[in-house]
Order: C-alpha cells, then sequence, then structure tokens
C-alpha cells in the first residue's frame, strides 16, 4: 500500500489527492523525523531522483523519498492513508504534478491508464 493524503480546500489542486509531501528540501534525517512524529516506523528510505512539475504560475521542484513502514494496524496514520495502488487509480485520482514519483508506487495516472488497458486488451 502506498500513502496519499487529502490536500486542502481551498489553493493549489484544492481538493484532490496527492502524495505525502513537505515545505523545503529536506534530508533523509528530517523525512525519518517527520514520520516518526505521525506514528509510523521507518524501516528503509531511499531517496528518488529529483523531479520538477510546472504549473502555469508556480514552479515545483521535488526530492522524493520512497519510505518503508513497519506494518500498519489500521489503514489511516493521522491524515494518510494508505491504499494499494489499483484503489488509488480508481477511488483516489492523483494529479498529474506527482507524476515523477507514482511509477515507484505503481500508480498509473489519467489517461496513461486508459491508455494502457486498451494496449493490453489488443494482446
Amino acid at each position: 500500500r502506498s500513502a496519499i493524503r487529502k490536500r486542502p480546500k481551498k489553493g493549489l489542486l484544492a481538493g484532490l489527492y496527492e502524495l505525502p509531501n513537505l515545505a523545503g528540501h529536506l534530508g533523509e534525517e528530517a523525512v525519518l523525523e517527520e514520520i516518526k512524529k505521525k506514528g509510523l516506523a521507518p524501516l528503509h528510505i531511499t531517496r528518488l531522483p529529483e523531479a520538477k512539475h510546472i504549473f502555469s504560475h508556480i514552479e515545483w521542484r521535488m526530492i522524493g523519498y520512497a519510505v518503508r513502514v513497519a506494518q500498519l494496524e489500521e489503514e489511516m496514520a493521522g491524515d494518510l492513508i494508505f491504499v494499494e495502488p489499483e484503489k488509488t487509480e480508481r477511488e483516489y485520482p492523483i494529479p498529474a504534478a506527482f507524476a515523477a514519483y507514482t511509477d515507484y508506487l505503481q500508480i498509473r495516472l489519467g489517461q496513461e491508464k486508459y491508455q494502457r488497458s486498451e494496449q493490453e486488451e489488443k494482446q
């Protein structure tokens, strides 16, 4: 399962679901501390490639981390929801701004999931 959360009702990408993120460019230790504050037990962290998403009026420069945590007792931890990739695609669509990291989670975004389905049917 992967962690997602709902964005605030106002502002950029209002009310949509997103991959968890923090302001600023944090190092591994700071990311692990934030995860522990949510009551999760991190087991392994991997730095992912840096990414950039350009909106019409703002640019996001991102540093990604994949963090494996100990087994969860519930599907929620604070504001995080832990869901399977297929459920994310159906029920919790992730905006394209996070596309650089969805492959790591095996989540297909928007038109991409329909294009792959059509290709699979042809085979």
